[in-house]
């Protein structure tokens, strides 16, 4: 019997995601403000962040980019 190619992915995503979380992060933590792999930050949040900067940019006559 062989092994799907969807579970082939899955496994190989599920190895590589622990490999990082566990090696790769402990050794080089990311910036504060980079949210993959980061707990209790989400895609809201930076959403919310980034109408935050922008409110406060056109207040201020700022350019935005």
């Amino acid at each position: 019997m062989s092994i799907s190619l969807s579970f082939k992915i899955k496994t190989m995503v599920t190895l590589s995601d622990r490999y990082i979380r566990d090696n790769v992060l402990q050794d080089h933590p990311l910036h504060q403000n980079q949210y993959a792999y980061q707990t209790g930050k989400s895609t809201e949040i930076t959403l919310a962040q980034s109408e935050n900067t922008c409110v406060g940019a056109m207040k201020h006559q700022e350019v935005i980019l």
